[in-house]
C-alpha cells in the first residue's frame, strides 16, 4: 500500500487496513516520518509482524521472539536471553530472510563465534538461543525446519559441579570476619541455597523454633535498581531444615542487627 505526505507538515505517514492473528480486519495509522522510505519501511516491517510470514526479517522475528519472551518469561530470564541475542545473534542475522537461511550459513555463523572471546559454555548458550528462536518460528509462523538441527552445536556444557568440601570450607570459613558474612557463608555451604535466594531471605523466613528456612523469592540488580521476585519455579519456593549451631548462628547476627537499627519491619540477613 501506499504512503502519504502531510502537506501541513512536511512529514510522511502510514495509513493501512491489516487482519490480526483473530481475523479481524482493523486499520493502523502510524505519524511523524520525515522521509517516504522511512514510512516504506515501517509499513513493511509492521506487515511482516502481523502476517508471520516465514520470508520475514530475522531483525523482524526478533521483535516477535523479543515480546513473547517479555509476556512469559522472567525479567531476569528475559533480559540475560535477550542481551546474548542482541550481542551475537542479530548483528549477523537481522537482515536475513528466514526462508534464505541454511545449515550452511549456521556454520558460517558458529566459525565467528568459535573465533570470539566467548568461553565454550557461553558459545554453547548462544547457539541454543538461535535454535530455540527458529524453533519459535516454526511453532508460531509457518517456518518449515530449523536449520540448527542439521548442525552440530558448538560449545561445550558444563557436566559437572564445583564445590568445596568440608575441609576447604572450614579452611575458608575463619578468613572472614564479619560477623553478617560468616552467617551467610555458612547458609550458602549448609541449606544449598543460591546467591540470590540467600540475598532475599528476611528474618520472616527464619523459623528458630522448626530450624527451617523458607525460601520465597530471589533478589535480582538491575541497572543500579535491587528487586526481589518470586523463585524461577514453584517448586523453588521451599522450606529447607538447617543444623542448631547455624540457627544459633542466624540469632546472634538478628539480635546484632536490632541492636543497631531500632525500627518496625524485616531486615535482610
Amino acid at each position: 500500500m501506499p504512503v502519504y505526505q502531510d502537506k501541513t507538515t512536511k512529514t510522511w505517514f502510514v495509513k493501512l487496513y491489516y487482519t490480526d492473528y483473530t481475523g479481524t480486519r482493523k486499520q493502523k495509522l502510524k505519524r511523524g516520518f520525515k522521509l517516504q522510505r522511512e514510512a516504506k519501511e515501517w509499513e513493511r516491517q509492521f506487515l511482516e509482524r502481523q502476517q508471520g510470514q516465514p520470508d520475514m526479517t530475522f531483525q523482524t522475528l526478533y521483535d516477535l521472539y523479543a515480546a513473547d519472551l517479555k509476556a512469559h518469561a522472567k525479567e531476569s530470564t528475559c533480559r540475560s536471553r535477550l542481551s546474548m541475542i542482541r550481542n551475537h545473534i542479530l548483528p549477523f542475522w537481522k537482515d536475513r530472510k528466514l526462508c534464505e537461511i541454511t545449515p550452511a550459513d549456521v556454520r558460517s555463523w558458529q566459525g565467528e563465534l568459535k573465533a570470539s572471546a566467548l568461553g565454550k559454555y557461553s558459545q554453547y548458550m548462544v547457539n541454543c538461543h538461535l535454535s530455540a528462536m527458529f524453533n519459535f518460528a516454526m511453532r508460531y509462523y509457518n517456518l518449515n525446519s530449523n536449520p540448527c538441527r542439521l548442525v552440530k552445536a558448538v560449545g561445550k556444557v558444563h557436566r559437572g559441579l564445583n564445590f568445596w568440601t568440608l575441609e576447604e570450607f572450614t579452611t575458608f570459613l575463619p578468613t572472614v570476619e564479619d560477623a553478617i558474612l560468616r552467617a551467610a557463608f555458612l547458609t550458602l555451604f549448609y541449606s544449598v541455597i543460591r546467591c540470590g535466594e540467600l540475598l532475599a531471605l528476611t528474618v520472616k523466613d527464619f523459623d528458630a523454633a522448626g530450624k527451617t528456612i523458607t525460601i520465597c523469592g530471589t533478589f535480582h540488580r538491575f541497572n543500579k535498581v535491587d528487586t526481589i521476585t518470586d523463585p524461577k519455579t514453584d517448586r523453588s519456593k521451599r522450606s529447607i531444615p538447617i543444623p542448631g549451631f547455624l540457627v544459633t548462628e542466624i540469632q546472634s547476627v538478628i539480635a546484632k542487627i536490632y541492636e543497631r537499627i531500632r525500627t518496625n519491619g524485616y531486615f535482610r540477613l
